[in-house]
């Protein structure tokens, strides 16, 4: 980082299974660090030939399967080595990456070879742009059907994704008070008693002290919230995207709706 001049951008790899969580929590907990650079997005490369062995392997050590979690936490996932699986095969590894993750983008790849367009500049953490990674993947017209629709049968059925869209306001010290008890204090169950445990979240929201929207992003127990350049549309809605274990989709949704502010 003392290197004179600016960097045009860092490719950052872990290699192997690392956890890249946090190395996404580094940036906004180093302000120093995040004043000179930001993340741009998560992007996780998948073996499909080796796949389902890799997320179904168990290890007494871990709660959460490292290939499980690397799906978990993407915002883009390129599903490599396509020219050696059947269709059938491929279709099958979809939907389990569905079902784990609905909210990522999957691009087919043969020797990972990929338009650079598709996978840099991203933006995915960026409040600048409505042409911005979240705000285009978190549209309620091109989202919707899709997340709702993802806890589907994959091998860790713990792990899920769950989408959340209201209308109104966000009381905003409620709403961080929710989000404290969901990630710090791990004090939201699901239905059977499970502890909720919240791998990846995102989200644009309307809260009640801004003018614009803000763009929210969380890993693991670490949340960051930032205000958009978009203001607050006349109807306001929030989108929320929580990728994680034990997740309930009627528990979090009543949770949020609590903090909506009546109309």
């Amino acid at each position: 980082m003392e290197k004179q001049g600016k960097f045009d951008y860092i490719l950052l790899e872990t290699t192997g299974l690392a956890d890249p969580g946090p190395i996404a929590n580094l940036f906004w907990l180093d302000d120093e660090l995040a004043s000179n650079i930001f993340v741009d997005g998560i992007l996780t490369v998948i073996d499909s030939k080796h796949f389902i062995s890799q997320v179904e392997e168990k290890k007494a050590d871990i709660d959460i399967n490292e290939a499980v979690r690397q799906v978990a936490l993407a915002d883009i996932i390129l599903l490599n080595k396509t020219d050696l699986i059947t269709e059938t095969e491929k279709s099958g590894i979809l939907s389990q990456i569905c079902a784990i993750n609905s909210a990522a983008i999957v691009i087919s790849t043969v020797n990972s070879r990929v338009d650079l367009d598709k996978i840099l500049d991203l933006n995915a953490y960026g409040c600048d742009s409505s042409h911005s990674y979240l705000q285009q993947n978190l549209s309620l017209k091109q989202q919707s059907e899709r997340v709702l629709t993802a806890a589907g049968n994959h091998l860790d059925k713990t792990v899920s994704t769950v989408r959340v869209d209201l209308h109104g306001t966000l009381n905003t010290l409620e709403f961080d008070q929710f989000l404290q008890l969901l990630l710090w204090e791990s004090q939201i169950s699901s239905p059977t008693g499970a502890t909720m445990e919240v791998l990846r979240l995102k989200g644009v929201i309307c809260e009640s002290d801004c003018e614009h929207t803000t763009i929210l992003q969380g890993v693991y127990e670490t949340y960051d919230k930032r205000s958009s350049n978009i203001p607050i549309p006349k109807e306001p809605h929030s989108s929320i995207v929580f990728i994680g274990r034990n997740l309930d989709q009627q528990v979090l949704e009543s949770s949020v709706q609590r903090c909506i502010i009546p109309s």
